[in-house]
């Protein structure tokens, strides 16, 4: 209850963060602790605080979010939560679920033919030939994670490649899965706050050697066993880039 309490105290002491000191005018503030009974908290206050003026403060650990704003603007907040926070349309364990996600990495090979592919993934190889100039493409890695809804993913690792390469090329991948959703056909895997990346040595002269970035960050929704281009990245030390391609699927 100590805990409850201090809790519920830090938010409403964040709400008041806003107010003007004493003597100043200040329009009449509402505060407000509403609590969610389906949806993360900290995944509503990232949705709804990109278009309101209130403030808001989520708690996972007690299901709450704290509002304060004008009263016009607590009332439209309410009845967005309202509207987020809902069932969702697939069963859940536990309020979680676990997914995979399997992550290729292409790199653009335009001095060659590139590798040959086949299966889902080479479809998706000859759907990028037909809109992009590229003549081939080679894969650089793939990844594979597990994990449940609602938590990080994360995967780090460095790329030998070339042998003739003193250095190697560094990629990265995070994302939070935020859920499942639909049933069916309509079914589909939220990734928020993905992050595909890679640093690339450049040669410069004296064998002086640079980094250079290669990212791609996007919020995207994926239906289970589908692969998705999610993002191209090029620098112009590296005009070709890469192609980041995501799958995603349900496990036991």
């Amino acid at each position: 209850m100590k805990i409850m309490t201090r809790t519920i105290s830090m938010l409403f002491a964040a709400s008041l963060a806003i107010f003007p000191a004493a003597g100043q005018e200040s329009p009449e503030v509402v505060n407000k602790v509403i609590r969610l009974q389906h949806t993360r908290p900290e995944n509503v206050t990232r949705l709804l605080q990109r278009w309101t003026e209130g403030r808001l403060v989520p708690s996972d650990a007690l299901g709450l979010v704290s509002v304060s704003g004008s009263a016009e603007e607590v009332t439209r907040i309410e009845e967005a939560i309202r509207t987020v926070d809902v069932p969702r349309a697939v069963a859940e364990v536990d309020g979680r679920q676990n997914v995979e996600l399997t992550v290729y990495f292409l790199g653009v090979d335009d001095q060659g033919q590139g590798e040959a592919f086949d299966g889902p993934l080479g479809a998706v190889v000859e759907q990028l030939k037909h809109n992009f100039p590229y003549r081939g493409y080679r894969l650089l890695e793939t990844l594979v994670a597990r994990g449940r809804t609602g938590r990080p993913f994360e995967v780090n690792g460095a790329l030998i490649g070339d042998q003739n390469s003193l250095r190697p090329s560094m990629y990265q991948f995070r994302s939070l899965v935020d859920g499942v959703s639909g049933e069916g056909d309509s079914q589909s895997i939220s990734l928020t706050n993905l992050r595909a990346g890679m640093r690339s040595p450049v040669q410069l002269k004296n064998d002086e050697f640079k980094y250079t970035d290669l990212g791609v960050n996007t919020d995207i929704d994926i239906p289970p066993g589908k692969l998705v281009v999610v993002g191209k990245a090029g620098t112009k030390a590296s005009p070709g880039g890469m192609f980041v391609v995501v799958s995603a699927r349900v496990v036991e």
